[in-house]
């Protein structure tokens, strides 16, 4: 074995050993348990509402919103699938719901998945009275985990629907970014 290594060039040798560390360091999580052990964590305390309104790829409107509120907003997770959230719009109350965390298998169809490594989305059924005409919403409906780690949690909220301008038609979007640290 020796002598194979002899005859290859000095670089190959160094060059073999940083492509092992780099292939054995990129393996996925095959099951969502790390995934579940950070959202589970603690507590999530609301740091930051951002709203953008995007009509195709232009951004037509940027706000940051509860800048005011007193009330500490905090989201927070079970193991056993319930979840709780205070002060949502900082209106004071406690709402309850289950959550899961799936993955989309492609544009029209969104499965439990075990492994939860790629694309990731919260689901909650948790119903929460809001500042809306209609005074309550689904804020976690079906929402995108953008970023998840042992201190900050990134929610994405996007709404969706069509602008008609003759002779073109834009997507319009809102989306509301949540940003939570323990």
């Amino acid at each position: 074995m020796q002598n194979v290594f002899k005859k290859l060039p000095l670089f190959v040798i160094p060059a073999l050993m940083l492509m092992g560390l780099l292939v054995n360091s990129c393996k996925k999580e095959t099951d969502g348990s790390y995934i579940n052990s950070l959202i589970t964590s603690g507590v999530w305390r609301l740091a930051s509402v951002r709203t953008e309104l995007l009509h195709g790829d232009t951004t037509k409107l940027r706000d940051t919103l509860n800048t005011d509120c007193s009330r500490l907003q905090v989201f927070t997770f079970n193991n056993g699938g319930t979840c709780t959230y205070d002060n949502f719009h900082c209106i004071q109350q406690s709402s309850q719901g289950t959550w899961q965390l799936t993955t989309a298998m492609n544009v029209n169809t969104t499965t439990v998945s075990t492994n939860l490594a790629d694309s990731v989305f919260l689901s909650s059924n948790m119903v929460c009275k809001d500042t809306s005409k209609a005074g309550s919403s689904k804020p976690f409906a079906r929402v995108r985990v953008t970023n998840l780690g042992q201190n900050s949690l990134v929610l994405e909220n996007v709404k969706t629907d069509t602008v008609y301008r003759t002779p073109v038609v834009v997507l319009r979007r809102l989306i509301t970014r949540y940003g939570f640290i323990h």
